[in-house]
């Protein structure tokens, strides 16, 4: 199967529609990529009973957001770099269980690795080298 990269461009419109389904495998990989790296959200029981939550912050992307609706409500993961600080917010719906990976290399007094379902805010500091 193959298919052309410019179906459609200002200039020239459509391409010939015998090659144009818009369904480049490119773009679905990127998305997959950023949802397992930049901000994770992954279901780790059957149905979204346990959702675990990890992200992999990069301070030239200034707010990331992402969500998915499961079978037991919305969840949300999204953070924001505020001074020398992540800022990282997440939400799991009633009857769910959260698991937490704090990113390497960012210390978070306010979290632990597994809580019960709800909203959280939780603040990522930098670590300090020699520690």
């Amino acid at each position: 199967m193959w298919e052309r990269w410019n179906s459609y461009t200002v200039k020239d419109g459509f391409g010939d529609v015998n090659m144009n389904s818009f369904n480049h495998y490119a773009y679905g990989a990127v998305h997959e990529w950023v949802m397992r790296h930049i901000c994770e959200i992954r279901l780790t029981a059957p149905g979204g009973k346990e959702i675990c939550f990890a992200i992999e912050p990069d301070t030239r992307l200034k707010f990331v957001n992402s969500s998915l609706i499961t079978p037991y409500g919305k969840v949300e993961s999204n953070w924001e770099v505020a001074d020398d600080k992540i800022i990282w917010h997440i939400s799991a719906p009633a009857n769910t269980r959260i698991c937490v990976k704090i990113p390497t290399g960012y210390c978070c007094n306010n979290a632990t690795e597994k809580l019960p379902c709800g909203s959280y805010d939780l603040v990522l500091t930098p670590e300090t080298k020699g520690k």
